[in-house]
């Protein structure tokens, strides 16, 4: 699989141990196009995040279309992250760069 399909094994793995409990990826390591990501607050303050870690790194990994807890879920969001043609052509290092930025300020 290409390398910007799919980030670095050992990357995905130091992001997701920096996540809990702000963060969490369904798989944790990306086999396919498509995976789950699971934030650990509400919509609006992961929309205001959002906004915020886009002013500072002028990247946005969260997208609008949040929904509210999967499977009953309580104080959780979720969103479905697709590898499609846009995203393809984000490099891996800013893939890194969004989601750590949301972890450190968030």
């Amino acid at each position: 699989m290409h390398n910007r399909v799919v980030l670095e094994e050992a990357d995905t793995e130091r992001i997701a141990s920096q996540t809990s409990p702000l963060v969490r990826f369904d798989p944790p390591i990306p086999l396919v196009s498509l995976i789950h990501v699971y934030l650990y607050c509400d919509i609006k303050s992961a929309l205001a995040a959002r906004d915020e870690c886009a002013a500072i790194c002028n990247i946005n990994t969260i997208p609008r279309n949040l929904k509210e807890g999967r499977f009953g879920a309580v104080g959780q969001i979720y969103f479905e992250m697709n590898m499609g043609p846009a995203n393809f052509l984000i490099t891996d290092e800013d893939w890194i760069k969004g989601w750590s930025t949301y972890i450190h300020h968030y």
